[in-house]
């Protein structure tokens, strides 16, 4: 039979467990530069694109500036601020 996810008492019981044991508290991620290394990895493991969608958004960020800044010598060269 195939599980469908957890019942509410399910749910209730795992968030009680956790915030009795509170794992984040105990969790320090990679140690070594290796695990390191190899942890950062992680998220370029399933993409699919030639870039990530971090560094995507960065772009995106980046043109949006660029636009802002060019608006702004516009409006400045238009007043005659130059």
């Amino acid at each position: 039979m195939k599980r469908k996810g957890l019942t509410p008492e399910g749910r209730r019981k795992l968030s009680e467990a956790a915030l009795r044991n509170r794992p984040w508290e105990k969790s320090t991620g990679p140690r070594t530069e290796e695990g390191k290394a190899r942890s950062a990895l992680n998220g370029a493991y399933n993409q699919t694109s030639s870039i990530s969608i971090r560094e995507m958004h960065q772009k995106v960020h980046d043109v949006e500036v660029s636009v802002q800044e060019l608006a702004e010598l516009r409006r400045r060269l238009d007043r005659g601020d130059y």
